[in-house]
């Protein structure tokens, strides 16, 4: 499985909307997501384009229950940064 993506509120809240969720609520910068019909809710933090951090990411997208094919990069392999740093010296 390959790294998490870094997402904006934004593209969360997109990635929501097409699981069935709904924005039911705002208090200050946070936003309140409902799907009724998988009984599931999630909070998620709204920062002018800053990208989420990671936990707080990861946190939201298992709470919403969205598989992690759509929210992982695929692209690179989990070693791929450890590689590259080494400078593929072994």
């Amino acid at each position: 499985m390959g790294k998490v993506k870094r997402m904006t509120s934004g593209e969360v809240e997109s990635l929501l909307q097409t699981h069935g969720f709904a924005l039911v609520s705002q208090s200050g910068s946070h936003r309140k997501w409902r799907n009724s019909a998988a009984n599931k809710q999630v909070v998620v933090p709204v920062h002018k384009g800053r990208p989420l951090p990671l936990g707080t990411l990861v946190a939201i997208l298992k709470g919403a229950e969205i598989p992690e094919q759509e929210w992982r990069d695929s692209a690179s392999p989990p070693n791929a940064a450890l590689q590259s740093r080494a400078g593929g010296r072994r």
